[in-house]
C-alpha cells in the first residue's frame, strides 16, 4: 500500500501544506486578503483607516458617501424590505460593490500614507 504525499488544497499547486492545508504562499495570500476584509469592513462601519481619518479629502468623502450607501444596503438587507432608493433585490449586490470600493480606497489611503503612488 502506497502512502498518499499531501500537497496543498488550492487547486493547481503541489507543494506541501503549511497551515491549513495550503502550502506557504497560499496561506499568506488567504492571509492578506482577510486582512483587506477587516481594514474594508472596518472603513465601512467607523471612517477610519488603520485608526485615522483618510488624510486626502477626495479619499474622505468617497468614503463618507460610501459609508451612505453602505448603511442603506445594510438596513435594507437587515429588514428584507426594499426602499425606492435601494430595491431588495439590489441590496446584495450593493454591499459588495461597497465592500470592493472600501478596499480601494483603504489601500489608496495607506499608500498615501507612506508615499508610493497608487495606479
Amino acid at each position: 500500500m502506497s502512502c498518499r504525499r499531501l500537497i496543498c488544497q488550492k487547486r493547481g499547486c503541489s507543494k506541501e501544506p503549511y497551515l491549513g492545508g495550503l502550502c506557504q504562499v497560499h496561506h499568506q495570500e488567504g492571509q492578506a486578503s482577510k486582512e483587506r476584509l477587516d481594514a474594508a469592513l472596518t472603513a465601512l462601519h467607523s471612517g477610519v483607516v488603520d485608526g485615522y481619518a483618510p488624510q486626502d479629502p477626495s479619499l474622505c468623502s468617497e468614503l463618507d458617501r460610501l459609508r451612505v450607501y453602505w448603511d442603506r444596503a445594510c438596513q435594507v438587507l437587515q429588514t428584507q424590505r426594499g426602499t425606492e432608493l435601494m430595491p431588495l433585490d439590489e441590496a446584495e449586490f450593493a454591499t459588495e460593490r461597497c465592500i470592493t470600493l472600501a478596499k480601494e480606497i483603504v489601500e489608496a489611503q495607506r499608500r498615501l500614507t507612506t508615499g508610493t503612488q497608487y495606479r
